[in-house]
């Protein structure tokens, strides 16, 4: 009798790989209640009211540009911009501010420093001179800083 070849063993497939799972990223839930006391909301905080910052613009031949109106409660800060070729000086009747008192200076164009409302100035309206003084600018109605509550 003769000899039959061996079959050859068939090849397996090589198995397809599965991708694994990845655990979730999200927290698990809760589903027991918390032993502790439930939580109050808490109350907000009333804001703070932010100082605000203004800058008043000294343009040529009409002078300063608007009325700032600066809250004392808030503290807000004020300075002037000259956008004219000359210097000018700003003398107040009444200082109201908390820095030293004096005539503020603001360079041909350059911005003064910054200067804070006094809270204990009293609400109303302050006028201030400026010299020298622009074309337009005229005595019925002379520069002025509003003080607000």
């Amino acid at each position: 009798m003769k000899k039959q070849p061996k079959k050859k063993a068939a090849r397996k497939k090589p198995a397809k790989r599965v991708a694994k799972k990845r655990p979730s990223r999200k927290k698990p839930s809760r589903t027991k209640p918390s032993r502790t006391k439930p939580s109050r909301p808490r109350p907000k905080r009333p804001r703070k009211a932010r100082r605000r910052r203004v800058t008043v613009q000294l343009v040529p031949v009409t002078g300063p540009v608007g009325k700032p109106v600066l809250s004392e409660s808030r503290r807000d800060q004020i300075r002037w911009w000259n956008r004219d070729a000359i210097d000018h000086t700003l003398q107040f009747n009444i200082w109201i501010f908390t820095e030293p008192a004096g005539d503020i200076l603001v360079p041909a164009g350059k911005k003064s420093g910054w200067l804070t409302i006094d809270p204990n100035v009293v609400i109303g309206t302050y006028s201030y001179a400026i010299i020298p003084a622009f074309e337009e600018q005229g005595p019925p109605d002379p520069p002025e800083v509003e003080a607000d509550s």
